[in-house]
């Protein structure tokens, strides 16, 4: 018999066990993919950080980017292959954050039309602001893969196509037209001081690769720098950070 404070416990269940077992496993495997993740972000961090010397001709390699993020040579090889490899990873994070950050931007415009002209005058111009940007993102092809921008890209090419606007036959090879055209031009700017001011140009010849006839290219262009001069400070933080984000008023051309 037990006294009136006393408690007792029975034997636990199997379901009851198999249950704890379960909240323990899934509790250690958050916390390793927590682990993993720190890692791989102090490793990415220290690669930015050693950017700037590449710039200026200084190679860089694993010993310094594991120096730099004070890990073992066996923390960087289960993040990435190479360092090659670890660059790419990164320009494909940075392409994932330009597409998801422009969309206050770009959504706000309801033309197909001048929504396309929009984005790949966005990403030009982040290249011109942002040559660090421009030259990781240039390193990889990840645009062409990236399903949200895919998605958008498509939908704005067929309804254009739709209203009588464009001419193609495939929308898939005229997206992967824009997003090559797009690549392109970022990678023209990262090698290249002068291409910003180009950055209209480049828009008219795809919108007119497109089948758009000249004018409306033109006005498009115009109008889409126009509303983006407006709209995007304050809401895109790598266009307020740059010391001379005015210089995108010249790049129109018109």
């Amino acid at each position: 018999m037990t006294g009136p404070l006393e408690v007792t416990a029975g034997p636990v269940s199997a379901a009851a066990s198999v249950s704890i077992d379960r909240l323990i496993e899934n509790h250690r495997t958050r916390v390793a993919a927590d682990r993993r993740a720190k890692m791989r972000a102090r490793l990415v961090t220290a690669i930015m950080e050693l950017w700037p010397q590449a710039q200026t001709g200084i190679s860089i390699v694993i010993d310094d980017v594991v120096r730099t993020a004070a890990v073992s040579r066996g923390s960087f090889y289960k993040h990435f292959a190479s360092l090659e490899e670890a660059l790419e990873a990164i320009g494909r994070h940075l392409a994932d954050e330009m597409t998801i950050g422009l969309m206050p931007v770009y959504d706000t415009l309801p033309s197909p039309v001048h929504r396309l002209a929009a984005g790949f005058q966005l990403f030009q111009w982040r290249a011109a602001f942002d040559p660090v940007w421009a030259r990781f993102v240039s390193r990889t092809d990840h645009l062409f893969h990236d399903p949200e921008l895919l998605a958008n890209l498509m939908v704005d090419l067929e309804n254009g196509r739709s209203a009588g606007l464009y001419a193609f036959e495939s929308v898939e090879l005229a997206a992967n037209f824009v997003i090559g055209a797009t690549l392109g031009g970022i990678r023209r700017i990262a090698a290249s001081k002068t291409g910003a001011c180009q950055i209209a140009e480049q828009a008219r010849l795809v919108l007119r690769g497109l089948g758009l006839n000249d004018r409306h290219a033109r006005e498009a262009i115009a109008s889409t720098h126009a509303h983006l001069i407006e709209r995007a400070p304050g809401r895109l933080a790598w266009w307020d950070e740059h010391p001379h984000r005015s210089a995108g008023k010249s790049s129109t051309g018109t």
